[in-house]
C-alpha cells in the first residue's frame, strides 16, 4: 500500500476530528474519528497496514491532541493491532463479523489514553470509565456502524489492485 493515501486520511481525519467534530458534540460527546477509521481499516486488512495505520493515525491525533506526549501514538497503534488481531480471527466467517474488531480497539485506545491523563492529572479512573469512555464507545460503535459501508467497499476496492 502506497503512504500517501492513509497519510492523507489519518491527517484529514484528525483535521475534522479537532475543529469541526467539537461543534457536532451529542452531550459533550464526540466520536473519535481517527481511532474509528484506524480501527476499521485495521479489522479488515493484514498486520502490517494495520500498524501503518495506527502509526499514521496517531502521528496526526499527537498533531492536535491535548494528551501527554505519546498517549494518542501509543494508544492508537495498541487499538490498531488489537482490532487487527480480533478482526482477523473473526473475519474468517463474513467481513462483517471483523466488525468486533472496532469495539475491541477503541476499548483499548479508551484505556491506555485514559490511564495516561489519569497518571499525569490524578483524575478518578472509576469517575472517567462512566462519565467518558462509556458514552464515547457507544458514539464511536454508532458512527463506526455508519461507516463499516465505506470500509468494506474501500477493503474490496484495495483488495483487487
Amino acid at each position: 500500500m502506497r503512504l500517501a493515501l492513509p497519510l492523507a486520511i489519518c491527517i484529514g481525519a484528525a483535521l475534522v476530528q479537532a475543529t469541526v467534530l467539537p461543534h457536532m458534540a451529542l452531550a459533550g460527546v464526540q466520536p473519535d474519528l481517527v481511532m474509528i477509521v484506524v480501527c476499521l481499516w485495521a479489522a479488515l486488512r493484514g498486520r502490517a497496514e494495520a500498524l501503518l495505520w495506527g502509526i499514521l493515525g496517531g502521528a496526526a491525533l499527537e498533531l492536535f491532541s491535548g494528551a501527554p506526549p505519546g498517549a494518542a501514538l501509543l494508544a492508537t497503534i495498541a487499538a490498531a493491532l488489537v482490532a487487527n488481531t480480533v478482526g482477523t480471527r473473526a473475519r474468517s466467517g463474513h467481513p462483517i463479523i471483523a466488525f468486533g474488531g472496532l469495539p475491541a480497539g477503541l476499548l483499548t485506545s479508551f484505556a491506555l489514553m485514559l490511564t495516561a491523563i489519569a497518571l499525569r492529572r490524578g483524575t478518578d479512573l472509576q469517575f472517567l470509565a462512566i462519565n467518558a469512555i462509556l458514552p464515547a464507545l457507544s458514539l464511536d460503535i454508532v458512527v463506526g456502524v455508519a461507516g463499516l459501508g465505506i470500509a468494506l467497499w474501500a477493503d474490496r476496492a484495495a483488495s483487487r489492485r
